[in-house]
């Protein structure tokens, strides 16, 4: 394996670590909890936060919206962070949370006047889905605040007739057919319903209408549904299911240790970070190998400034880099390798 040590702000550990690592030819449960990959993996980690602080707040400063791409994903991935153990601004994320969970800044500014907080949070199925996520990666859930009992609540009443959720924003418009789409949002829903921690949530209603919408027989194109999928049955109970979906998603596991988006796109942050997510939630033996090798895939394509480059999810700008998926991807990449610290 080929990797580059001259980005100027890797670390030697790191560098020393995965090099000797590159040229194993076998990956050990022990190996994967070694301390030395640890503290690697956290050092990629600290070297995306800037990153990852400074845009979401040009963003907040410059769009004054909250966005299914940016400041959720901010949220979270910070919260993430410090729950793995990496030095952060507490007074500056609790600044951002609570910007954040103003609903009013799910809506555009132009109509914000008019809108009402029961539509709006209905309407934003994905957004509250990462909020309620972002705030499970903090803590176990334990006397929550009034925010999460909302927005739990008002993402389930916001499940359409048949079974659904909508996907909102712009993701209608993603390089993939609308129907997945609107899968992988429906998945999203229920994951962040099973990790809210409201013990009065109706959810198995909910449940039985949406898993008889999805169906057994689809196939996604993107490794977010199959991720989705195998995350979604895993939380579920649905053993020999999930077992499947994992499955599936190794499969789609590039020669260089990365995912693309698209199943078949070449790797980048957005695909490999879902996909991480994903698998250290599966905490099965069989994953720790891929789990390595996602790790090493971005190590080696970090870019000086700690963000990842990512083409465009949309289609009119799928075959170019593009600085809002350039962004959800850093999120992700962090938010994946935060959740493997503790496989």
């Amino acid at each position: 394996m080929n990797i580059s040590w001259n980005r100027s702000e890797r670390a030697c550990s790191l560098g020393l670590f995965f090099c000797l690592f590159a040229h194993s030819t076998y990956c050990s449960e022990a190996l994967a909890k070694d301390d030395h990959e640890s503290q690697a993996v956290r050092e990629m980690i600290e070297r995306s936060v800037p990153f990852i602080e400074r845009k979401g707040a040009e963003w907040i400063a410059n769009k004054d919206c909250l966005s299914c791409h940016h400041t959720a994903f901010m949220v979270w991935s910070l919260n993430s962070a410090k729950h793995a153990g990496v030095s952060i601004d507490q007074d500056k994320l609790g600044g951002w949370t609570e910007w954040a969970i103003n609903w009013r800044h799910l809506v555009a500014p132009t109509i914000r006047a008019e809108a009402n907080r029961e539509d709006t949070l209905r309407g934003q199925c994905d957004t509250i889905a990462q909020l309620l996520l972002g705030r499970a990666a903090l803590d176990s859930g334990a006397n929550p605040p009034e925010w999460v009992s909302v927005y739990t609540k008002e993402l389930t009443k916001g499940q359409q007739d048949d079974g659904s959720w909508r996907s909102g924003g712009q993701l209608p418009s993603q390089k993939r057919p609308q129907r997945e789409t609107q899968e992988v949002s429906t998945m999203w829903a229920l994951i962040a319903l099973t990790s809210s921690h409201i013990q009065d949530n109706p959810l198995a209603e909910h449940r039985k209408k949406a898993l008889a919408w999805l169906g057994d027989d689809k196939v996604g194109e993107s490794t977010e549904w199959w991720a989705t999928r195998a995350l979604l049955e895993r939380r579920l109970g649905n053993v020999d299911s999930a077992d499947h979906f994992r499955a599936e998603l190794l499969k789609r596991q590039r020669a260089d240790g990365g995912w693309g988006w698209l199943c078949k796109d070449d790797s980048d942050a957005l695909g490999t970070g879902i996909a991480l997510f994903a698998l250290a939630h599966d905490k099965q033996q069989a994953t720790h190998r891929a789990i390595i090798k996602a790790r090493l895939y971005l190590a080696r394509t970090q870019s000086g400034d700690g963000s990842w480059p990512v083409r465009g999810t949309k289609q009119s700008a799928k075959d170019r880099v593009e600085a809002t998926s350039t962004y959800w991807g850093t999120c992700w990449a962090v938010i994946g390798l935060c959740e493997t610290l503790g496989n």
